[in-house]
């Protein structure tokens, strides 16, 4: 089993995680259908997404679809996670403009920390995504602006009893 702890941003960052051990101790309940939804506008700053709870969870894809038209105006939107422990966050993914997008749109975010959300027609997670307890938060750099995006995120519970649920 992971050790409460084990895994730390260093680990992630230092492609330290053995994903061999990862998917034996996802038999704790391996749930690739899990899934929790969120609608946001496109505010301006933080809006929180996603709580997770009780412990370590392994995230497969944060797809994010676009359900109200966004404006033509700069929408610069990233999504980052602020840890429960050290109050610290970190980005998940770097911005990409949602400017002009259309309803129906995709979006999501790779697995790769410095590399922008990808989408328009078509997304992908090519690596899972392993946090503790904390929060998932959608930012806006730019002015409020009329597009609403639906998120999902679809994870395994690593640790017993971890989930994510809307915040």
């Amino acid at each position: 089993a992971i050790a409460n702890g084990a895994i730390d941003a260093t680990a992630i960052a230092d492609n330290a995680i053995d994903y061999a051990t990862l998917a034996a101790d996802a038999k704790l309940g391996v749930k690739y259908g899990t899934t929790a939804t969120k609608s946001n506008a496109l505010d301006n700053g933080n809006v929180n997404l996603f709580d997770i709870t009780g412990g370590h969870v392994a995230i497969h894809a944060i797809i994010g679809e676009v359900t109200t038209v966004c404006q033509a105006a700069a929408a610069a939107t990233k999504l980052l996670f602020t840890s429960t422990a050290t109050t610290d966050s970190s980005d998940l993914c770097a911005t990409l403009d949602l400017n002009a997008y259309k309803d129906g749109a995709l979006v999501g975010v790779d697995g790769t920390p410095a590399t922008a959300m990808v989408g328009q027609t078509a997304c992908a997670c090519n690596r899972p995504i392993v946090i503790d307890t904390g929060t998932i938060k959608a930012n806006n750099a730019g002015a409020a602006n009329t597009g609403v995006v639906q998120w999902t995120v679809y994870y395994t519970p690593l640790t017993a009893g971890a989930a994510i649920a809307a915040a």
